[in-house]
């Protein structure tokens, strides 16, 4: 693993080291790491916001591990690991050799179909480059996710219960989107230490606030996700980064899939390479056909974002790695405390992961239709 994760970043190093350019539709693009450094060095925080599906993206953030290290990242706040899961993520971090057992416990603690092989290698890549520098130059691999209360559900009807469902997301008394951007500035901004945050689009918009939208039509915006929330207390010391992935169509979050900015930023990459950044201010693009047009008709990518990364156009993007076996009978009661329409005794090992390989498959068949569609 030490070798690839060298490589790959000499490979990105080489992709990326290109000069601004102009390309014929009038778009101006930059190699995603002078995108990467211009954000860095101008905040504290650089959240880096994903779909968590795309294999493309998630193994695009593990090869700037090395990156990060050299451009004064202190600490990654992960979606994907659980805050109190800390002292466990360490323990990984120290071990002589890495263990992969661990890192799956770490990975199913935070949610059960997590077994995703990508996120396994992503701590795989701290682990690697923490064990090529001293101890106290490490970056700390730090989880960010609240353990929700997966117990309080036993119903449908109790997972439409808005107090019930207040319940299970509060953390230390507050709305965990709170608590979590807290935890944020506690171990970065406050110690005055540059951070990155790898989490979903919707938990890390900062001046973005996310359309409601019901049957087609837009209620209101939403302001109180986590990024939302460190944006209002720090401004610009706080970035957003989005990758490109597949967005939801106008009719809301379970609608069919549609190529963002009506796909003129995969005709780019299929005409002039990839990957590639774009700092957001320099230029106008935009966005009628997604839900997130929704109360701007249209969405500009400014508006959104302060950059953003095209890794691989959607028709280009592969899904994540299911892990085999990812749950067992050691982490059994752990999965149907976490899956209330499971927890009957005829759900088995077996369910819980062919669920998990249904869910990647249905992200995998939304992307095979829009490139059918597209084509």
């Amino acid at each position: 693993m030490r070798i690839i994760l060298v490589t790959l970043f000499f490979v990105g190093m080489i992709a990326c080291n290109n000069k601004n350019k102009s390309v014929s539709d009038g778009l101006l693009t930059m190699s995603p790491e002078k995108l990467m450094e211009k954000m860095i060095s101008s905040s504290d925080i650089v959240l880096i916001a994903d779909h968590h599906f795309i294999k493309d993206n998630v193994d695009y953030v593990t090869s700037l591990v090395p990156y990060f290290k050299k451009s004064g990242i202190k600490i990654f706040f992960s979606e994907f690991l659980l805050a109190k899961d800390s002292a466990l993520i360490d323990e990984l971090m120290m071990k002589p050799q890495f263990d992969d057992s661990l890192a799956r416990v770490l990975s199913h603690n935070m949610l059960y179909h997590w077994g995703y092989q990508e996120y396994i290698d992503q701590m795989k890549a701290f682990w690697e480059i923490n064990h090529l520098l001293p101890k106290t130059e490490w970056i700390r691999l730090m989880g960010s996710m609240h353990k929700l209360k997966w117990e309080i559900f036993q119903t449908d009807e109790d997972w439409s219960n808005p107090i019930k469902r207040k319940e299970w997301e509060e953390w230390d008394g507050m709305p965990y989107e709170k608590r979590w951007a807290k935890l944020i500035a506690e171990y970065s901004i406050e110690r005055n230490q540059k951070g990155i945050v790898f989490a979903g689009l919707h938990h890390s918009t900062t001046e973005f606030h996310q359309p409601i939208v019901i049957n087609g039509k837009f209620q209101r915006f939403e302001d109180d996700r986590m990024g939302n929330f460190l944006y209002k207390k720090y401004g610009k010391r706080v970035k957003l980064i989005a990758l490109h992935y597949p967005w939801f169509d106008r009719s809301g979050y379970n609608g069919s899939y549609v190529i963002p900015f009506h796909g003129k930023l995969d005709s780019l990459a299929e005409k002039s390479g990839y990957p590639f950044g774009i700092f957001s201010e320099q230029q106008s693009i935009l966005d009628s056909g997604s839900v997130y047009s929704q109360g701007f008709n249209p969405l500009d990518i400014s508006n959104l974002c302060d950059g953003y990364i095209v890794v691989a156009p959607i028709c280009k993007q592969k899904v994540v790695t299911v892990i085999p076996n990812f749950v067992h009978s050691g982490n059994l009661n752990e999965s149907k405390r976490q899956e209330y329409t499971m927890r009957d005794s005829k759900f088995t090992v077996k369910s819980f992961n062919d669920s998990i390989q249904s869910w990647v498959n249905d992200i995998e068949g939304r992307l095979k239709k829009i490139c059918e569609l597209k084509h």
